[in-house]
């Protein structure tokens, strides 16, 4: 619980910063690349107590160097290690991405499938979910052959099932 605290607060002082400067989405795509980076490795080298504060700076220096981020960014991260809190990075970027899109006016919603959506149909399902939402709707789909057929869709709290199992377990739970 005290680590879900300290990432709300970060990622609220991140926000908070790219209001101030008009750089909300920016520093979304930023932290966006950031997760690239640590997922490809990096995050286990930056999150191994046994390397010291600069070793692990030096490895953000090839972060830095490749993908351009802004001095807000490269403090904020450098902040981070420094606080030894990258064990909570993927908490923080979550809470700061749900801050982001809120401000922006976005959402994401999380379709489940048994066969994957063509792009047309993510497109109708986009502007249909936009228009019910009254906000800009982003897709997830993933694939679920339990459901054996239709979609299962969860924005926001809103959750909408139409799927072959939703129904079945519908239908056994009258009998």
């Amino acid at each position: 619980m005290p680590q879900e605290i300290a990432a709300k607060r970060y990622a609220k002082a991140l926000f908070e910063i790219g209001l101030e400067k008009k750089g909300v989405e920016a520093l979304k795509g930023e932290l966006l690349k950031f997760k690239e980076f640590s997922q490809s490795g990096h995050f286990d080298f930056l999150n191994n107590p046994i390397f010291s504060v600069e070793e692990k700076k030096s490895v953000l220096e090839t972060f830095y160097s490749k993908e351009k981020p802004s001095l807000d960014f490269k403090n904020f991260l450098d902040l981070l290690v420094e606080e030894k809190r990258i064990p909570i990075i993927t908490e923080i970027f979550d809470c700061f991405v749900e801050l982001a899109d809120e401000h922006l006016g976005e959402e994401k919603a999380v379709v489940y499938s048994a066969v994957k959506l063509s792009s047309d149909q993510m497109e109708d399902l986009k502007s249909v979910l936009s228009k019910i939402r009254g906000k800009k709707v982003k897709i997830e789909n993933i694939l679920d052959e339990k459901l054996l057929g239709g979609l299962r869709v969860e924005v926001g709290s809103f959750v909408y099932d139409s799927s072959v199992k939703g129904f079945l377990e519908k239908f056994l739970a009258l009998g």
